[in-house]
């Protein structure tokens, strides 16, 4: 939520890009689905590190969404967007909502997880309020994690 928040913000004042990242890890050692951090190995090209391969797994179109995702990154050092041929990434607003999700088959769609996203509607977050002894009391208390 922090990052939805902050685009939110952010969006009002400047160009503002969300992610999803997508790839499911096809390694046999874990089931690390799309995780946390799944990205990095393809934001920094060390596909092939045998430490990367027991996180990612070796599906063969690793490489076309390692070349996306740097472009991607490239693309918006050098200008501030990260379109690129053939994949138009729309600026995030909070009418649309519009999200990139970026993976084997990469496109936009329009509020991802919105209904996980709408149950923290009317929750101030400000980095202080609720204070995080209240909000862990509602995520323990709701079953999770």
């Amino acid at each position: 939520m922090p990052s939805i928040r902050l685009a939110e913000a952010n969006s009002n004042l400047q160009p503002t890009y969300m992610y999803l990242f997508t790839y499911r890890s096809t390694s046999t050692y874990r089931k690390f689905g799309s995780c946390h951090g799944m990205e990095l190995p393809f934001v920094f090209g060390v596909l092939d590190d045998l430490d990367v391969i027991l996180f990612t797994g070796r599906d063969r179109a690793r490489e076309a969404v390692m070349r996306q995702v740097q472009q991607a990154w490239v693309n918006f050092a050098r200008t501030g967007n990260p379109s690129q041929p053939g994949l138009v990434w729309p600026r995030y607003e909070q009418k649309t909502r519009q999200t990139m999700q970026i993976g084997i088959t990469s496109r936009a769609v329009s509020d991802p997880n919105s209904a996980q996203r709408t149950l923290w509607d009317g929750l101030p977050f400000d980095g202080v309020t609720p204070p995080a002894v209240d909000m862990w009391t509602l995520v323990w208390e709701n079953g999770s994690p």
